[in-house]
């Protein structure tokens, strides 16, 4: 977990930082921000990222706050 991180493959900030793979590469955050400008509101739920889960600015501190280190994470494909 980290308030704030820098993606080399996106090229942009990441607010409120939660990974959920071992070696770092993908979490969850807050929508990117790029070149000094927020991205991706509008495509909260689709797959724009390159693997990451982002979420609206409106929950991403809310969900920063309430995850801890090191629970476990199960990405499904669809919603059952």
């Amino acid at each position: 977990k980290s308030p704030m991180v820098y993606s080399k493959i996106a090229k942009c900030w990441l607010a409120f930082w939660a990974g959920f793979t071992p070696d770092g590469k993908y979490g969850f955050h807050e929508t990117p921000i790029c070149n000094g400008q927020r991205e991706g509101e509008d495509a909260i739920g689709q797959p724009v990222s390159a693997g990451c889960l982002r979420l609206k600015m409106s929950d991403a501190e809310k969900f920063y706050q309430w995850i801890e280190a090191g629970v476990s994470v199960d990405i499904l494909d669809k919603i059952r």
